[in-house]
């Protein structure tokens, strides 16, 4: 789930990518989409995201026999015609697909960078529509692809890649403006679950743009945020696990899949694999110093949980139900009661 603007969030899934506004899930039918795009060979899509400079989305599909991919499509359009796709660079599921965001307004403002389960990561120019031309470098990661982007503020410009065991690793992104495409060795930092790195039993993801990696712990039920800076004298990704931010209870003992924070209203908003949707509030200046040079150790475990949302309709009907029979039970043992006393 991304969302396009403060109103409208995109989902993806077997059937396509759909626009959904939250206005209307709060006053009308919240189960039809404001748009809804598919794949022209119908593909299922596992990941998205969007670019408000493009004004694109583009998702990755899951393999369908020998074909996976990215695809694109334009929001402001109401047809579901895709005006893109790449097909032809991954030979498995695409499992992350990134916009190079931070660098949108330079040279490079064309990169696209997705990754797949079959270890490799590409990054094309979405100005080009034939493929082979597009794809301007491949890394091979070795190990199923869990997330990977951009990460600029390096000495060098580094893509980041993170797999399904959680091992992480930077590699240097070419310079496109060259013909020189020498690969240089990778910055291998090894399982980030050690104690001695990220201290966690599993990787959420790395939100570059947000200045801050989650990770989560099935044992201890929670989920934390730790901030990172990019040293560009070092050319180094430091992620400072005294300076974090700790949600207790997370989604108990399930994984968190995603996370979405918007620091305008100071909510934070998690989904995991119990599938509710979760929404936090939290101290603004508190997500704003991740960006920062607040060396200060935040350590927030009294967070706020303000609102707790279930897909299990049923469940809360039945909640309902019983409240409404209580009631009703209360109502008329009160009545009978008054009506003995006047007896």
């Amino acid at each position: 789930m991304i969302a396009i603007d403060n109103n409208v969030v995109a989902t993806s899934g077997s059937d396509g990518v759909k626009l959904w506004d939250i206005r209307v899930s709060q006053t009308g039918n919240s189960s039809t989409p404001q748009s809804w795009f598919k794949a022209d060979n119908g593909f299922s899509l596992l990941c998205l995201d969007y670019s408000e400079y493009h004004n694109k989305i583009v998702a990755g599909t899951e393999l369908k026999q020998v074909d996976s991919g990215i695809i694109f499509w334009d929001p402001r359009k109401t047809e579901s015609n895709q005006v893109l796709a790449y097909l032809e660079s991954h030979n498995d599921d695409v499992t992350t697909v990134k916009f190079d965001k931070k660098n949108q307004r330079n040279a490079n403002s064309n990169l696209v960078l997705s990754g797949a389960t079959d270890g490799l990561i590409n990054i094309y120019d979405i100005t080009i529509e034939d493929e082979d031309d597009a794809v301007l470098q491949t890394i091979n990661h070795g190990s199923s692809i869990h997330s990977a982007g951009f990460i600029n503020g390096t000495k060098k410009n580094k893509i980041y890649a993170l797999s399904h065991m959680e091992t992480f690793s930077l590699y240097d992104m070419s310079d496109f403006s060259t013909e020189d495409m020498t690969e240089t060795k990778p910055i291998d930092l090894g399982d980030m679950r050690a104690e001695d790195k990220w201290d966690c039993e599993y990787v959420v993801d790395i939100y570059e743009n947000d200045g801050f990696v989650a990770v989560g712990n099935h044992s201890r039920s929670s989920m934390r945020f730790l901030a990172y800076d990019t040293n560009a004298d070092k050319d180094e990704f430091n992620v400072n696990t005294q300076k974090f931010v700790e949600f207790q209870g997370a989604h108990g003992e399930e994984i968190v899949r995603t996370v979405y924070v918007n620091s305008d209203i100071g909510a934070v908003y998690s989904g995991g694999e119990d599938g509710e949707l979760r929404v936090w509030k939290i101290n603004n200046d508190l997500l704003r110093s991740f960006q920062g040079n607040n060396n200060v150790i935040e350590d927030v475990k009294d967070v706020i949980e303000i609102e707790d949302i279930s897909n299990n309709k049923e469940k809360k009907d039945k909640k309902e139900k019983k409240e409404k029979k209580e009631e009703k039970k209360e109502g008329k043992e009160g009545k009978e009661g008054k009506e003995r006393k006047e007896r």
